[in-house]
């Protein structure tokens, strides 16, 4: 069979996102694992065939001959769950399992689905494993975008891909969406404002990143020709508009980064003042108050109240020095500097 999966390849490899490093081998789940899964779905769930879902079957079946697939390459099932989810399970490198919840099928249209279905066979035919250490989230990240335009395609309109979106973000339906996109971007762009950078390290691509990204690729040739005369053009000027949006992005969270681990050694720094000090008065406190965040207020209060001399001495020289060789190792600055800087701005108050 996997000459007759040459041509859907290589339809979803046109499509691949530059960032989206493509692998040698696809790592897939044994045999064995991939049978024993379909044996519980099969126990626990339904398959999706045009006789047992009419409506939902034929959707499957579509988006399978629009991407030129075998229709015995990919075998769908649907569960009971409230939860509001679609998963992709990879067996050989012919063949996958595409997992649905009832929740997302009660959710969205079915025009709808066919974006979220779309884009978990993107996964399969991308060779997209999704197993990743935590500092490779960017490339997760990159197979997002990819998979994204593989459901695009099979959606075929960027209006119903954004409605899926919508939808499957905040698991509300028509009733109480007003599917204003440009608002919802714009509500999302707050999230780097206040970000931990530990949130930001997701296998998934913020909604503004993951939505302009879609908005490129709609506007592609490819994608206005396809599948017609898509075969003269390629996805290269979109990925480089994808790349800036990416640049962009990644700045902004090594910035939050680098900020969280100067914010982390100034909590220290005035907790090592203080403790050298002997005394947290209530004008202290109040000086404190307005350069510590009120979570951080209450560490502070809670580590001098609660543990013994030696055990804050030992507590601050410990995170003290963890976070000093991060800041030279990582970000080539001088601790000692910024706590002068941090320090010169609290002294007089706290003396």
């Amino acid at each position: 069979m996997p000459h007759r999966l040459t041509e859907a390849r290589n339809l979803a490899n046109a499509l691949r996102f530059c960032k989206d490093a493509q692998s040698n081998s696809m790592k897939n789940y044994s045999l064995r694992d991939f049978d024993n899964i379909k044996n519980v779905l099969y126990k626990t769930g339904m398959e999706i065939t045009e006789v047992s879902t009419l409506y939902l079957g034929k959707c499957i079946s579509d988006i399978k001959t629009l991407l030129k697939i075998p229709q015995e390459s990919v075998k769908t099932f649907v569960y009971s769950s409230p939860e509001i989810q679609a998963e992709c399970f990879l067996g050989s490198e012919n063949e996958c399992i595409l997992r649905l919840t009832s929740g997302i099928v009660n959710l969205l249209s079915i025009e709808e689905l066919k974006f979220v279905i779309g884009h978990e066979i993107g996964h399969f035919l991308l060779g997209h494993s999704g197993v990743f250490e935590p500092e490779q989230y960017w490339q997760s990240q990159s197979q997002e975008i990819s998979a994204d335009r593989v459901g695009l395609l099979c959606a075929g309109s960027l209006d119903v891909a954004f409605r899926a979106l919508l939808k499957t973000t905040s698991g509300l339906d028509e009733r109480h969406l007003t599917f204003n996109v440009s608002e919802f971007i714009s509500q999302m762009k707050k999230f780097l404002e206040v970000a931990n950078i530990k949130n930001n390290q997701s296998t998934h691509p913020s909604m503004v990143l993951r939505s302009r990204a879609l908005i490129w690729f709609s506007a592609s040739d490819f994608f206005l020709n396809y599948p017609e005369d898509h075969r003269r053009f390629d996805v290269k000027s979109v990925d480089s508009k994808v790349m800036n949006d990416f640049d962009k992005e990644i700045r902004i969270v090594e910035e939050l980064e680098k900020q969280n681990v100067k914010n982390d050694l100034h909590f220290w720094t005035i907790a090592e003042y203080i403790f050298n000090l002997g005394k947290f008065t209530k004008e202290s406190q109040k000086t404190v108050e307005k350069v510590l965040s009120t979570e951080r207020m209450n560490k502070l209060k809670s580590l001098l109240s609660n543990f013994s001399p030696d055990e804050i001495k030992n507590e601050i020289q410990k995170n003290s020095e963890s976070i000093e060789t991060i800041l030279l190792q990582s970000y080539a600055i001088n601790p000692n500097e910024v706590k002068k800087e941090f320090l010169e701005k609290i002294y007089k108050a706290l003396k």
